[in-house]
Order: structure tokens, then C-alpha cells, then sequence
């Protein structure tokens, strides 16, 4: 079914990223900022993705300042900790 919906192509040997919590993990372990950006460019495309990407850097207090900073301008969304606020 995957293949006939054009999600995954076994001639091409690609199937379709689901981004789940373990693949954010392995995103954000890598240690060069510019591999974790081309990982973040080539994996992080729908709203729905980005949305989960960043969720999951609040979610997990993800401390690096370059990663967060690029997560906000390349998905558009906020990162802003909203705990808080009083």
C-alpha cells in the first residue's frame, strides 16, 4: 500500500521518514552543528514535523543554544519556555 501511494519505492530503495522520538534523538545527538542542520533540512519538511521537532527540544530541555536557535528560524515556531510565567 505504501509503495502504490508513492510513500516508500523499493527500486529506489527509499522509504518515508516517520519521525518519531527516537529519530529527533538521533538528530539532536549529532555532535557537528552543521551535520545536525543538514539532518534537520532534509528530515523536518510538513508543519507537522517541525512542530514534533520542537516540541520534543522542550519536551527533553534541550540545551544547545545554535541547534535552538536554528529550530526556531527554520521552523518558523517559537521556543519559548512557558513554565514560567506567573
Amino acid at each position: 500500500m505504501r509503495e502504490h501511494l508513492g510513500f516508500d519505492n523499493k527500486e529506489e530503495k527509499r522509504i518515508q521518514l516517520i519521525l518519531t522520538d527516537e529519530k529527533c534523538k538521533e538528530i539532536f545527538d549529532y555532535k557537528t552543528f552543521s551535520t545536525f542542520k543538514k539532518h534537520v533540512t532534509e528530515n523536518i519538511i510538513t508543519n507537522q514535523e517541525k512542530s514534533k521537532i520542537v516540541n520534543y527540544a522542550k519536551k527533553n530541555k534541550i540545551n544547545d543554544y545554535d541547534k535552538i536557535q536554528f529550530l526556531s528560524e527554520f521552523t518558523g515556531l517559537p521556543f519559548k519556555n512557558d513554565e514560567n510565567k506567573e
